[in-house]
């Protein structure tokens, strides 16, 4: 009950052996890995956390005190130690951590003797560290002149500070492609929903997930599809948790009886309170992830409600209009969204005649079978006998498949239970048999899923169908109004692919700056160190010389070869592309022409596979 299982077995008669318990599985395993996994990831999310409000609360009293002074010095976690052999500034120094607005203590290892010695913080000052400073022994309270001198130089280094950061600060750069696509995902994240919503009533047959497939289907038929599944969003994540929490209590290594005292064993089935052992674990993660979907779909909802709420509060006159950097979306992650709306655009139409067939002819022929494919004949001969009534016809047609759809699983769905089986029989007057040919039968546990999914597969096929690509798909299709296109298909396809071979350059060029600019990392901090005095001249211009020629040959090299791989790929694409796009025209071009003749062939090869009076003529 508390998780503490016992896995190793130990026998009195053979000591030296260890064996393990009969009811040990794989999940008691890994169990104790888990734990160990999220501890250290909890206890780095703290340490994070910690830094992180240590950080505020040092921006906070940063900002209370605008200018600080050697009478305030700043913060010791800008510290360095500076030991004899200058180590500790070698490594403390580079550019990845020395900030130029960021002011520094440097403590060094001295004597009382040469307190008054300010040659390190002279030469540090002339290196280009304006803001380290060594801290005085003594103060010296009653000298003006130097309270004076310090004033003057403070107020010059936040005058230079800001003209250095608005000089070397690059430009604000774009929204990266996976956070664009994952702010489509989280925006259309009612599709998903939808869609899981369908997937868990099936992958879990029980009256609780049945309220969910009804849900869905009510919301798919909808013509506000989204405003109402957003409606619906808090309800089910709390729904969904719901589901989540009984589950976890089913999966306890406790009797129904325990659990659930006083209930039949017809309704713990029923309702899905079963345990699944010996691995629970799998399902609750599976019920876990469905769940996760709702919420994603309540922050959006939460997102959406919020942003309302502000333009709301403000005017029309304090409209704020956003700079273009932020609106723009990577033309990368556009081109993709396009290219694969074009395809099922296309294609999708096709997938879902073919599922007419599958649904239709898999496993034994029942009436609702037989439906199916009424329907799917009727769509097809008046596509060969009126083509502009056919695309007037055709939404009704999608609409109509919808409806008959949902019906037909829902009725199966509900049959699969005990007592609705037995109501069957008794309102419709039917035996088992008859029941059957309609095409409502109970099935067991194994092949539940397999029976239910593939008529739920064909209905979400066709929703998507109706909802999302039925009207592209007519507007491509119209004969009347073909759009003439000023460029070529060659010319457009050159353009994408040397776009997206842009982009690939512009990466590699950026990465192989930050590489350069990490192995230079400890020249330039040589370069400290040499400005302090710690190197002679001759060792200093002999070093530079050979870091500015390996720099200047080596990294323009690599981005040479680099460019010329992605010129010789975009090319190599562009060749390929081509020549599928002619291969396809060539098989479109050929069927139309021998479309006759291969119709004939099949109708002379079901002939001769059944042979008959029907088939004869």
């Amino acid at each position: 009950l508390f998780g503490m299982t016992g896995m190793i077995r130990i026998n009195s008669s053979q000591p030296h052996s260890l064996g393990l318990h009969p009811h040990v599985c794989w999940p008691d395993f890994v169990n104790p890995l888990v734990l160990l996994l999220l501890y250290f990831t909890l206890v780095a999310l703290l340490h994070k956390w910690v830094h992180i409000t240590e950080e505020d609360i040092a921006d906070v009293d940063k900002s209370d005190s605008p200018l600080e002074t050697p009478e305030a010095p700043p913060s010791f976690s800008r510290v360095i130690y500076i030991t004899g052999d200058k180590q500790e500034l070698l490594s403390s120094t580079d550019e990845e951590t020395y900030l130029p607005d960021e002011q520094m203590v440097l403590m060094t290892r001295g004597s009382w003797q040469n307190v008054h010695s300010n040659s390190l913080g002279c030469l540090l000052e002339g290196a280009g560290y304006t803001n380290c400073y060594t801290p005085s022994l003594h103060e010296e309270k009653d000298c003006p002149s130097l309270e004076a001198e310090s004033d003057v130089e403070m107020e010059d280094r936040s005058e230079e500070v800001p003209r250095s950061l608005t000089e070397t600060l690059p430009p604000p750069l774009g929204p990266s492609g996976l956070v664009i696509f994952g702010c489509l995902l989280q925006k259309h994240s009612y599709v998903c929903a939808l869609i899981i919503m369908m997937v868990w009533s099936i992958t879990y047959n029980n009256w609780l997930t049945f309220a969910l497939l009804v849900w869905s289907c009510f919301i798919w038929m909808m013509r506000d599809r989204r405003r109402y599944a957003m409606m619906s969003a808090p309800f089910l994540a709390i729904y969904g948790s719901v589901l989540v929490v009984l589950g976890f209590l089913s999966g306890l290594r406790l009797s129904r009886a325990e659990l659930y005292p006083g209930l039949p064993p017809a309704v713990i089935v029923d309702f899905d309170l079963n345990s699944y052992h010996p691995a629970p674990c799998i399902h609750l993660g599976a019920k876990v992830f469905y769940t996760f979907n709702f919420w994603v779909m309540f922050r959006q909802q939460l997102k959406e409600r919020k942003e309302e709420q502000s333009m709301k509060k403000e005017s029309l006159e304090e409209i704020i209009v956003m700079p273009p950097e932020e609106s723009q979306s990577s033309p990368l992650v556009a081109m993709l969204i396009s290219g694969v709306k074009g395809i099922l655009v296309k294609y999708w139409i096709l997938f879902c005649c073919s599922m007419f067939f599958i649904v239709s002819f898999s496993g034994k022929v029942v009436v609702y079978k037989i439906l199916y494919i009424v329907l799917f004949l009727l769509c097809v001969v008046l596509y060969q006998i009126r083509y502009d009534v056919w695309r007037r016809v055709l939404k009704t047609f999608w609409a109509v498949v919808v409806g008959y759809s949902m019906v037909v699983l829902i009725a199966i769905y509900m049959y699969q239970f005990r007592s609705v089986s037995a109501l069957f029989r008794q309102i419709m007057g039917m035996s088992e048999e008859g029941l059957r040919d309609l095409g409502f039968e109970r099935y067991s546990t194994v092949e539940l899923f397999a029976r239910i999914l593939l008529p739920a597969a064909f209905l979400l096929a066709c929703i998507l169908q109706l909802h999302y690509f039925n009207s592209d798909f007519l507007t491509l299709t119209d004969l009347d109004n073909v759009p003439v296109q000023e460029t070529s298909r060659q010319e457009e396809l050159k353009t994408s692919v040397n776009m997206i071979a842009d982009i690939i350059k512009e990466n590699i060029e950026k990465l192989q700056k930050r590489l350069l600019k990490e192995q230079t990392g400890n020249g330039r901090s040589q370069e400290t160190l040499d400005s302090i005095g710690l190197q002679t001249s001759s060792e200093k211009g002999a070093e530079e010389q050979q870091e500015t020629a390996q720099e200047e040959t080596v990294p323009s090299s690599r981005e040479e070869k680099w460019v010329m791989i992605v010129d010789r790929a975009s090319l190599l694409i562009i060749e390929g592309v081509s020549g599928l796009r002619r291969l396809q025209e060539l098989i479109w071009r050929l069927m139309e022409l021998h479309s006759l003749k291969i119709v004939s062939s099949g109708i002379i090869w079901v002939s001769l596979q059944e042979v008959g009076f029907m088939y004869s003529l």
